[in-house]
């Protein structure tokens, strides 16, 4: 595994709370445009037949309500039935006040508005601009040598060179793809992710400890995890098992499931081993990068174009 952890390729999803919450702005929005037109500019509009498909989406806001927590999060799948509903119900609306050429022709643009700000709008992109992941040029699967940090740090405009490290592994039996386990630098990580929201004490405490840990909200939720809780991560392909402390938690725009240390306590673990144990000659290395991430002033991509 290699770049960037799966944790910031996840699907797109959205908060179930924000479609309710804009089902009942449409519905005030509807209601009232109904009873404006049917008895304040005196049109002629199938009154009754149009508050019973207002009130479709006002029924099935509150089964929403009832059924699911604020919490829930959808999947695109999930919130595209969700926003299907919606379509219909407007469709309906325009079918009974008499085409394009009614109060409800500009609700329908403005729900494709919606639609398109929900899914296509990633609040993380003014931050992800300013990155750029390298790789080998040969192919993903080759790690990148550790020494290319310091040459990559040279480029004009770089503020930041990030190591982002997959570390296969095992927590408590837990297959690796429940959550990611990713080595970095803890004195720069988060230099790239300003929407992460984590205590500044936290962040110092990660720093100083070289087994300090931290882990997504949402994560440490599911698993109960504490601050100051020992996880303790077996490795698989390199065999080598991490004593981590949980120094931070950190809330972000979306859920992430990884949690993140220094890749410095990998290598030091790694180098141990091979001190201890050759097996056929064969000796395993932590040297390498699978990924790094630079944050920089510019879009030039030429100035990396010999780090692909």
């Amino acid at each position: 595994m290699f770049g960037l952890p799966r944790t910031h390729h996840r699907p797109k999803n959205v908060r179930l709370e924000t479609l309710v919450r804009l089902r009942w702005l449409a519905v005030l929005g509807q209601f009232a445009a109904v009873l404006v037109v049917h008895f304040g500019l005196e049109f002629d509009v199938p009154l009754w037949s149009s508050l019973a498909v207002i009130a479709l989406a006002a029924l099935l806001n509150v089964a929403l309500r009832i059924g699911f927590p604020h919490t829930q999060w959808l999947e695109p799948e999930r919130a595209a039935h969700l926003l299907a509903f919606d379509i219909a119900e407007l469709a309906a609306l325009l079918y009974l006040t008499g085409g394009l050429e009614n109060p409800f022709s500009f609700l329908l643009l403005t729900l494709m508005m919606t639609i398109w700000r929900t899914f296509y709008i990633d609040p993380w992109s003014m931050v992800s601009a300013e990155h750029i992941v390298c790789r080998h040029r040969v192919s993903l699967a080759v790690p990148l040598p550790t020494y290319y940090r310091d040459k990559i740090r040279t480029i004009p405009g770089v503020m930041d060179v990030i190591p982002l490290n997959l570390f296969d592994a095992d927590y408590k039996g837990v297959t690796p793809d429940d959550f990611s386990k990713v080595g970095t630098d803890p004195n720069e990580y988060l230099n790239a992710y300003p929407e992460y929201q984590i205590a500044p004490e936290q962040v110092r405490a990660w720093k100083k400890d070289p087994a300090g840990a931290i882990a997504g909200s949402e994560l440490a939720q599911e698993h109960r995890w504490k601050l100051g809780d020992r996880l303790t991560i077996q490795g698989g392909e390199l065999p080598v098992q991490l004593e981590l402390n949980l120094r931070g938690i950190f809330k972000s725009p979306f859920p992430v499931r990884a949690i993140y240390f220094n890749w410095a306590y990998v290598q030091s673990a790694a180098h141990s081993v091979d001190a201890h144990e050759h097996r056929g000659g064969e000796q395993r290395r932590a040297d390498d990068t699978n990924g790094i991430e630079l944050s920089q002033h510019s879009d030039d991509d030429s100035s990396v174009a010999e780090t692909r």
